[in-house]
This record gives C-alpha cells, structure tokens and sequence, in this order.
C-alpha cells in the first residue's frame, strides 16, 4: 500500500510540477501578459487591466479603480494616480486602459504612442548602428563541428539500441519467415 501511495504522490507532484511550469512558460512567452490577465480576471471587476507604454516598449500591469480615480504602479516602483473619465474598454472579457507611463495621461488611441522623446532613446540608435559584426566564422565553425557531434551521438544511440535489440528482431523475422510471410 505504502509504495502505490508513494507512486501516486510522485505522479501527482509530476503533474503539478507540469503545470507550474507550462504556466510560467507562457507567462515568459507573453511577456508577462498571462498571469496580470489572470489577476484582473480572477478579481472580478475589482482590478482593472493597464497597458501602459513606455517609449519603445509595452508592459502590463494591474491597477484599481476606487472612487473615479485609477491607482497604478509601475514597472520601476514608481505609483501614480489618474481620474478615469471613461477612458476605458472591455477586451477579453475584463476592463482594459491603455496609459503613457511618461506623461502618466491616457492614450486616445491605443495603436499610436504619445510622449516619445527620441532624446532619450537615441543611444539605442546608436548602438545598432554600432554594434559588432553578428556573423563570425569562428563561431559558425563551431556551431556546424557541434550538429555533426550531436547527429552522430544521435545515430551511435541508434545503432547501439539496434544492436542491443539484434536478437529480438532476429527471432522477429524468423517468426515471419516461418509463417510465410516474408521468405
């Protein structure tokens, strides 16, 4: 009894395991998206679902409403406050707001950005401009000298485990050939 439960108990930490980790993978892929929509779905209206842009890039974030007034904290610690003035959307089946984290103001329209300062980004432009070579023969040369040793590990694992399994494919064909199926 002891060891079915045991067997049982390690199925179901598998499993769990499984999960959290399918979970946090699709939370990775979406870039945090997944689990703040998870948040303002599960909270039933309390919290509301902010996009918020921020130069070059767009996070999310939760945030309430209490009193007419949108209560946010963003990425970098910082809080603001906002009076909601029907600025906001349902998408996905929960309260959306798309912010601008520079001017702390809402966005009219969420397919543009506002308040870009192309000052303060202009060391990106820069260092793609910069940036080094990202073709090297070196590394080229390794990446193709470590596919040929991971396809011959791949074909030696074959060939071992056809060879470890010779006499059963053996006795395999001489049961066909003893049937008349193959001759």
């Amino acid at each position: 009894m002891n060891a079915q439960l045991d067997m049982l108990i390690g199925y179901m930490i598998i499993g769990v395991g499984t999960i959290v980790i399918t979970i946090f993978l699709f939370n990775f892929l979406t870039r945090g998206f997944f689990l703040k929509y998870l948040s303002a779905k599960a909270s039933r209206g309390k919290k509301v679902l902010i996009r918020i842009y921020n130069g070059g890039e767009t996070y999310f974030q939760t945030g309430k409403i209490s009193s007419n007034v949108l209560e946010v904290k963003y990425r970098d610690g910082s809080e603001g406050s906002i009076e909601v003035a029907k600025k906001s959307y349902r998408c996905l089946g929960i309260m959306c707001v798309d912010l601008d984290e520079e001017g702390n103001v809402f966005v009219p329209n969420s397919n543009q950005l506002c308040a870009f300062d192309p000052v303060k980004y202009n060391h990106l432009l820069d260092r793609a401009i910069n940036a080094p070579s990202v073709v090297d023969e070196k590394i080229t040369r390794q990446m193709i000298l470590g596919a040929i040793i991971v396809i011959g590990i791949a074909i030696g694992f074959g060939l071992f485990v056809v060879y470890s399994k010779s006499d059963v494919i053996i006795a395999a064909i001489k049961t066909l050939q003893s049937t008349g199926v193959v001759q």
